[in-house]
């Protein structure tokens, strides 16, 4: 028996969200556009709204905002990684 192959993003926090009639197939039509994974342009999206802030003690631990952030540049990587395959594709 073989073990899954543990990715980054299965360490990630995850959240179950309902979308408005319509807003999952516009999701899906950016995302093809800008070569990304839904989840991608998904999390591109709120970090444009809601940029990381420096840690602040009373606040966040600096241990949590240090592995979120790595967590992030993890995503960003996996999205670069993606573009990176769909460009190579395009050129075949």
């Amino acid at each position: 028996m073989t073990s899954k192959q543990a990715y980054p993003s299965d360490f990630a926090d995850k959240f179950m969200l309902r979308l408005p009639a319509g807003m999952r197939d516009r999701i899906a039509e950016v995302a093809r556009a800008n070569n990304r994974s839904m989840n991608s342009e998904i999390v591109t999206a709120l970090a444009r709204a809601f940029p990381p802030r420096e840690p602040d003690d009373a606040e966040i631990n600096p241990e949590d905002w240090r592995e979120q952030e790595i967590a992030n540049i993890l995503t960003s990587m996996e999205e670069l990684f993606l573009r990176l395959k769909a460009l190579r594709g395009s050129k075949d």
